[in-house]
């Protein structure tokens, strides 16, 4: 008597983040060439705007402090 045994295997990738999965970024750039230069561009940019927009937080919120103050 012979006896079959199925096995099931199953994989999770899960990735987060401002750019693509690098699996992913090369079908980008397999696709359309240059696609993944622009795709760091933009995040870089993204990225300089929020730093960018935190700082003026920050700097407003020490002005604001120093108006309650006087």
């Amino acid at each position: 008597v012979s006896k079959r045994t199925t096995a099931e295997i199953m994989r999770s990738e899960e990735f987060s983040g401002p750019i693509p999965h690098p699996e992913i970024l090369k079908s980008y750039e397999e696709a359309f060439p240059g696609s993944a230069d622009r795709i760091f561009r933009m995040a870089e940019k993204q990225s300089e705007h929020r730093q960018e927009l935190e700082k003026c937080m920050v700097q407003a919120e020490s002005r604001d402090s120093l108006l309650g103050h006087l």
